[in-house]
């Protein structure tokens, strides 16, 4: 069997595969909007996620609800910080992140902010898009479940540069 084909084959398998999984996936999908930094009151758990790679995100988890955020990844991908103000959140997001164009998002249930999230926006020339991440903010009772990962789109380029390789 040619080498395409079965390259072809479990490409489709694994992007149908994963499209049912999104489906039938548990609970509650959040949306995310985009704000300003100067507009970030309480008191925030950080996760600073992706240490010294492209992928790099920080979720601001608000301590002021009943809702906690978990990332679902191994714990050695992202580090934790608690009890964080809005404004100290934000300047500890930005240096974590290092990139002259951040965007900052902000997550919500019931049209209440129970979080932000803060990620690099790149040169389209390095990636092909200036956003390479897919976030996905699932609810389940009161924890949030958080995936990181590069886009679909972007994958191929973004291994390339981390690998030297397709």
């Amino acid at each position: 069997m040619n080498a395409g084909v079965i390259i072809f084959t479990a490409l489709s398998v694994l992007i149908a595969a994963l499209i049912l999984m999104k489906l039938f996936a548990k609970g509650t999908y959040l949306k995310t909007e985009q704000v300003r930094g100067d507009d970030i009151t309480g008191s925030f758990t950080l996760f600073f996620y992706g240490v010294g790679d492209p992928k790099q995100a920080v979720l601001f988890d608000s301590e002021s609800d009943e809702y906690t955020f978990e990332i679902k990844d191994s714990v050695h991908t992202f580090s934790v910080a608690r009890g964080i103000t809005g404004e100290q959140a934000v300047k500890e997001a930005r240096a974590f992140i290092n990139s002259q164009r951040t965007s900052l998002r902000k997550v919500l249930h019931a049209g209440k902010v129970i979080g932000y999230e803060m990620r690099p926006v790149y040169q389209t020339l390095r990636y092909g898009a200036p956003d390479i991440l897919d976030i996905d903010y699932r609810l389940e009772g009161k924890k949030v479940f958080v995936t990181i990962n590069v886009k679909s789109s972007i994958r191929e380029r973004y291994n390339q540069e981390l690998f030297g390789g397709g």
